[in-house]
């Protein structure tokens, strides 16, 4: 695709425009947020539903404790905001109160990895994967863009139980179009190639298809997955990919450690099959600075996930 052809959409639109078909479908359908209503793209939510938007300020653990009451009582809340303090913050009480008793409560998460760079360490969730995949029932979503984006809210909504959506409010390029139809617990093949397999999902996504398009001029073939259905994870799809392949990689923008990689690590062992290279934040945090920066700094950018994969795809000399 050439870069005339390339459009650019966000998360936040997504999440707007999904949020207002929903609530004119379901009355039961409330928006929990706090203080970053307008940031993370609520304001024509707010307009159109005042009375069924709360905000709570700086006060995440209010907010969450509250979302239990609504869902007690048949209502379905989403609760919007930054992830390390929607989620990080608040942990305890999701865990207990929410994921114990399977409360029908919806998280969608901005302020994720470091592409959203600007902000700086104390807003960049890179451990916000592991902190709800290790949640029972708690479902985890990652999007890629616009379009799934906008599905998996869809999704979320129907699939009863606590689900987080990971999100990035930066404009993205567009990977699908509006027929692409998201499913809880199903990957997304976005190409096929015979030689090494990448597994992938988030903001990075467009960075993984340009590093493949370099690693075909060196005459090595990619698959590319899209596992944004980190849990419950696609197995048939991963195991299905991954073998007979010379080598697999998992790239994300979040910490190798218990990421969305380490939970497709684990379906490659537990099946007999090799384990993969993982890419992403290492055992560290980042910084502040230009999204593009952060990730040539840090191994994520195009040019740096193509070294890396193709230095270790390479035959091993003795």
């Amino acid at each position: 695709m050439n870069n005339e052809e390339i459009q650019f959409e966000s998360m936040t639109t997504a999440l707007e425009e999904s949020l207002l078909g929903l609530a004119k479908k379901h009355r039961g359908l409330v928006v929990l947020n706090a203080d970053f209503g307008e940031r993370l793209g609520l304001n024509k939510f707010s307009s159109a539903f005042s009375e069924r938007i709360f905000n709570f300020g700086l006060a995440e653990n209010n907010m969450v404790a509250a979302s239990c009451g609504f869902a007690a009582t048949g209502k379905v809340p989403f609760i919007v905001g930054l992830s390390n303090f929607c989620v990080g913050r608040t942990w305890e009480i999701i865990r207990n109160c929410i994921c114990y008793p399977n409360l029908n409560v919806k998280f969608i998460g901005f302020g994720t990895g470091i592409f959203e760079g600007e902000d700086g360490v104390g807003y960049q969730a890179t451990e916000d994967i592991a902190l709800t995949n290790v949640l029972p029932n708690m479902k985890v979503v990652c999007p890629a863009d616009y379009y799934e984006a906008k599905s998996a809210i869809d999704a979320a909504f129907m699939e009863f139980g606590p689900v987080y959506l990971r999100m990035t409010d930066k404009i993205l390029p567009v990977i699908y179009d509006e027929n692409y139809k998201f499913q809880i617990g199903k990957a997304s093949v976005l190409q096929e190639g015979d030689d090494i397999c990448v597994f992938t999902c988030g903001a990075v996504i467009s960075q993984v298809l340009e590093a493949v398009k370099l690693l075909e001029t060196d005459g090595l073939k990619a698959t590319v997955v899209n596992v944004s259905s980190i849990k419950p994870i696609d197995k048939e799809t991963i195991l299905k990919y991954a073998s007979g392949k010379k080598a697999c990689f998992s790239v994300e923008d979040h910490s190798v450690i218990f990421g969305m990689g380490s939970a497709v690590n684990r379906v490659l062992t537990e099946n007999g099959l090799n384990g993969l290279r993982k890419i992403g934040i290492r055992d560290r945090f980042a910084e502040s600075g230009k999204s593009i920066s952060l990730y040539k700094k840090y191994g994520l950018s195009a040019d740096e996930i193509y070294v890396i994969i193709k230095v270790e795809s390479l035959p091993k000399s003795l």
